[in-house]
């Protein structure tokens, strides 16, 4: 008989890259860097042996990258509870972490301080009412998966949606990026995972988490480098579908849901960037796609139940 071969189960990933990555995982930041080289593992294994005098020199910069960095972090801000201050408390599940990843327990110091600016700087420009401090627990999901279904599409037919809708922060020449993706045209099922999803004040948010490493100075993580880096990397692409798919699952479980009162936006928060004293425009990128962006996309990927 005849298989379509065009049914399958797709995710970001599978989009923008040629690498095999299981769906059945979240993406993690990790050799998608054009700089990564296998031989970084020798690198991190030096630091690991580094003396406690060197270590207590070293920053949140100085922590070693790659996909294994990504998911120690992850799974840190995972089972952190962001309203618990207490230091013993914080400690305990950092050095567990450590361990679990195996990364030296001397980078304990190194990475408190760097969660603990994460927690305090307010997330939007010119506004201190929202800090990931504040949301406890209750206000939160981790890891949400979705899945939904998908017409048969083509990287044309996005080009065309994003052409036809851009706007906020997506970059004009974002819609001519999405030329350079290579995938044959598919169906079937788009799955993905949502690192985070808060409540502030009625609006829901999405959170990606990201330990990329853009460089070491405060302005490589400022406000214009990551729109740069958020369009080559697709990460634009890759909140519009994750705001797609919350979208549908506030219609289904929120009475009332209106995506202009109860969507409040999308954050992508660089660890290696944020510090309060350089304010939210270093390390944190935040938009809202506009509703159309949101409800062509949907009438262009989404097959009807």
């Amino acid at each position: 008989g005849a298989i379509d071969t065009s049914w399958k189960v797709s995710s970001y990933t599978s989009l923008v890259s040629r690498r095999q990555q299981s769906i059945d995982l979240p993406d993690r930041d990790g050799p998608d860097d054009s700089t990564w080289s296998p031989s970084e593992e020798a690198v991190e294994t030096t630091i690991f042996a580094a003396p406690t005098a060197v270590m207590e020199n070293k920053t949140i910069n100085d922590f070693p990258r790659g996909a294994r960095a990504g998911i120690f972090f992850h799974s840190v801000l995972e089972q952190l509870d962001f309203t618990r201050s207490d230091s013993e408390y914080r400690d305990r599940l950092i050095r567990d972490n450590l361990r679990s990843h195996g990364f030296d327990p001397q980078w304990l110091k190194t990475v408190r301080t760097a969660l603990e600016q994460v927690l305090s700087t307010p997330l939007r420009n010119g506004k201190d009412d929202l800090i990931l401090g504040d949301i406890t627990p209750s206000k939160r999901m981790n890891e949400l998966a979705f899945t939904y279904p998908l017409k048969p599409f083509n990287r044309y037919q996005l080009l065309d949606v994003f052409a036809r809708n851009w706007g906020g922060s997506i970059p004009g020449d974002f819609p001519l990026q999405l030329e350079r993706l290579d995938f044959s045209p598919i169906g079937g099922i788009l799955k993905g995972f949502i690192d985070l999803v808060f409540q502030h004040k009625g609006r829901f948010f999405l959170l990606d988490w990201k330990s990329n490493d853009l460089g070491r100075q405060p302005t490589d993580y400022h406000i214009d480098k990551l729109h740069t880096v958020m369009g080559a990397s697709y990460y634009i692409l890759q909140y519009c579908l994750y705001t797609l798919a919350l979208h549908r699952y506030l219609a289904l479980c929120q009475p009332g849901y209106n995506y202009a009162e109860h969507f409040g936006g999308v954050f992508y928060v660089f660890i290696r960037g944020v510090d309060p004293k350089m304010g939210s425009t270093y390390g944190i990128y935040h938009d809202r796609p506009n509703a159309g962006l949101i409800e062509a996309l949907d009438r262009t990927l989404i097959a009807s139940s």
